[in-house]
């Protein structure tokens, strides 16, 4: 009876002995992986916030508007014939990437609208220049000058004997303008304009047309 009490005695602390390594050997285990992910939550909290991908700025396609009136067929560069005022819009395009070859000119287009029933012309072309002196007067600001060059299209005489009206030879011309101005601040803008059509001899009549006022401009 006791050899068997002595057994039962033996094996219950040799099964003590062995839970006990267990545990033992899973608390070893467990104490590296919770280290690990200690260390990496704190790598974590470390690193710097990746910043927020910015949004890309809009596509600007018109840079600035023009609005002018303009005294009619002015006597420069010809006799003066036709009379009356032109009213002058003219939108011009932000430059495309690759008008870079040529120094950037800005596309334009635009209407002189002759408010006594004269010659009225649409025209297109490229227009070159910027400001070349700011004083600083305000924010902005600068002294400006741009030369264009294009064609146009207008309604006027092709040949005619009326005294008041102009052969201008074709109803496709070229036309050339001259802005020089004062950029008040980072929109406005006044300037002196002055612009010429004819045909530069190409035909048989060629009393070109020359007119000349003022502009204000806004940029986008």
């Amino acid at each position: 009876m006791r050899l068997v009490i002595r057994l039962r005695t033996g094996l219950c602390g040799a099964a003590a002995l062995m839970l006990a390594g267990q545990a033992g050997s899973a608390v070893a285990q467990t104490a590296p992986t919770v280290q690990a992910q200690t260390a990496q939550a704190q790598t974590t909290q470390a690193q710097p916030a990746q910043p927020m991908p910015q949004p890309a700025p809009p596509l600007r396609i018109i840079d600035e508007i023009k609005l002018g009136l303009l005294a009619h067929d002015i006597p420069l560069f010809g006799h003066h014939r036709e009379g009356g005022e032109d009213v002058n819009a003219e939108v011009l395009f932000t430059s495309p990437s690759f008008l870079r070859y040529i120094w950037s000119p800005r596309p334009h287009f635009g209407v002189d609208a002759n408010g006594s029933g004269n010659t009225s012309n649409y025209y297109a072309g490229l227009t070159w220049g910027g400001v070349f002196y700011r004083p600083g007067w305000s924010r902005g600001d600068g002294f400006f000058g741009y030369f264009s060059e294009g064609g146009s299209v207008n309604d006027g005489k092709i040949s005619t004997t009326d005294p008041t009206r102009k052969s201008l030879g074709s109803h496709v011309l070229f036309k050339e303008g001259l802005d020089l101005g004062y950029q008040l601040n980072d929109v406005i803008s006044v300037a002196a304009y002055l612009d010429h059509i004819s045909n530069a001899g190409l035909a048989n009549r060629n009393e070109g047309l020359t007119s000349a006022g003022m502009r204000i401009g806004y940029k986008f």
